[in-house]
């Protein structure tokens, strides 16, 4: 499948600029998201945590976990990620990529340039350059993930103590769901989606 059509077919998801260069090296194959609490209330949960079923309340239906997903197994899904369109470069239109600058090149590269970075939620899909599809969905409590699925999260280890990995991703959680009521220690379900990377094109 081209770009072309895969891009047609997707659809968006924002990762911050860690995490897609995580992607990029590939260390990152999974990703947490929280289960809106008007979602995760309808949950049948098991004696032990575990999510058996969702069930729709007015019709009683029940349904597995991962059908009420956002996304499900075998979406297409492209990164909307931080950016920026240079107009002026060799007369054309350049896009940069927030992950593929340090802070102190992307200072020198705008200073020169004069051109703000865009936010990941304001990238437009044809300026999108990764294109992942989904291979599992789960659902799980936050706090159940493990040290092996943290790897799958992208984390780089500190080689310290694993307690230290486990830290690491709480501080990662927190920096993006501080101001929700989704935060580490309210422990929130979450929606586990591994994926595996179809396209990445660099234009930078």
């Amino acid at each position: 499948m081209n770009k072309e059509y895969l891009l047609k077919i997707a659809k968006p998801v924002i990762f911050n600029t860690e995490m897609v260069r995580a992607i990029l090296d590939g260390r990152k194959t999974a990703t947490r998201r929280p289960v809106k609490k008007d979602i995760a209330i309808n949950f049948n949960i098991d004696v032990n945590g575990k999510v058996i079923a969702y069930i729709d309340q007015p019709t009683r239906e029940s349904y597995k976990p991962c059908e009420v997903a956002k996304y499900k197994i075998d979406d297409i899904l492209w990164v909307r990620e931080t950016f920026c369109y240079d107009d002026i470069d060799n007369g054309g239109e350049t896009i940069y990529y927030r992950a593929d600058y340090s802070d102190i090149e992307a200072k020198e590269l705008f200073a020169d340039i004069g051109l703000n970075w865009t936010p990941s939620i304001h990238m437009p899909k044809e300026a999108a350059r990764i294109i992942l599809k989904v291979k599992n969905v789960g659902v799980e409590e936050l706090r159940d993930i493990t040290l092996d699925e943290i790897k799958k999260e992208g984390l780089v280890s500190n080689n310290q103590a694993p307690s230290f990995d486990m830290l690491d991703f709480t501080i990662l959680w927190d920096s993006i769901y501080k101001k929700t009521s989704y935060e580490w220690f309210s422990n929130p379900y979450v929606f586990v989606y591994e994926f595996e990377v179809l396209e990445v094109q660099n234009d930078s």
